[in-house]
């Protein structure tokens, strides 16, 4: 097992006859998130649905789910409920890019746009769970590539009355019981160009040197409070399982970690910061 770096959980959970008396967290989060889709006032013809389908706990135990569930995500539905009645648009992705003497194209496209007034768009999603670093990292690279977009449309389109602007990105979650709502400061377009340069330099070097960046340790490594024996803790606890099922290890870095033998740990902060610096500063989160 440790020299080919692969992890075989023992599982000795027992399956019994007994019923399902409560939703696991995959249950739950899939629920949530169908719930979400639509305004509150049809959430009591989704659960019927859910109960037909035996996607609820059984008797009794259904009512309790519901209710818990409902109280839950309620604060949420409240705030999203003006986006279901629209429907989401998407904007087409294209930027050149100029690297060591090489032109390069960002083409992609993103979605979840909604029209605040007639000349702005703006990017607004949510989730059942928590929000991660993973979801802020997205929302971030999305939010750089419309700000250069809007920049580069501007220049092109200097004669044009009414050009699209791009509001900053609202996103929210729900941690355990309470409302997240994240955004980001404004940036110049000169700062999101900037940083969008550093990310795909940094890709192409990757295809000649494997690039080490724990991403989802990337708040842990800016606040600076932690010393180096900690922070190489903290990168070998993502390739080991935890007590709590959703604490497993993360496959990726359980291999890579199976099969490198030394990390630089000063490369690794000094790419943290030119890779989360700015993202971290221009970061707007509130809870409650």
């Amino acid at each position: 097992q440790k020299q080919l770096g692969v992890y075989f959980k023992q599982n000795d959970h027992e399956w019994t006859d007994s019923e399902n008396f409560a939703l696991d967290g995959l249950e739950r989060y899939q629920i949530s998130d169908d719930l979400l889709q639509q305004p509150s006032e049809h959430w009591q013809q989704q659960f019927t649905r859910f109960k037909l389908k035996g996607e609820l706990p059984r008797a009794h135990f259904a009512d309790i789910s519901q209710q818990k569930l409902s109280d839950r995500l309620q604060p949420l539905s409240v705030v999203i409920e003006p986006y279901l009645t629209q429907t989401a648009q998407s904007l087409a992705i294209s930027i050149p890019f100029e690297i060591n003497g090489r032109s390069y194209q960002l083409q992609g496209e993103i979605g979840n746009l909604y029209q605040q007034n007639k000349t702005v768009q703006q990017k607004v999603i949510w989730r059942a769970g928590a929000i991660k670093a993973a979801y802020q990292i997205e929302q971030w690279l999305d939010y750089l590539a419309m700000t250069v977009l809007r920049q580069q449309e501007r220049q092109q389109q200097q004669q044009q009355e009414q050009q699209q602007e791009t509001a900053a990105p609202h996103f929210y979650g729900l941690d355990n019981n309470k409302l997240q709502f994240c955004t980001f400061k404004p940036i110049s377009p000169q700062q999101a160009r900037e940083q969008l340069t550093q990310y795909l330099q940094d890709f192409l070097l990757a295809e000649q040197k494997l690039l080490t960046l724990p991403t989802a340790l990337y708040a842990t490594f800016l606040a600076g409070t932690k010393s180096d024996d900690q922070l190489l803790q903290a990168i070998k606890d993502l390739g080991l399982n935890g007590f709590h099922e959703a604490d497993r290890a993360d496959p990726y870095w359980q291999r890579f970690l199976a099969q490198q033998q030394q990390l630089d740990l000063e490369e690794i902060k000094a790419k943290m910061q030119t890779w989360f610096a700015l993202m971290q500063q221009s970061l707007d989160s509130e809870q409650g």
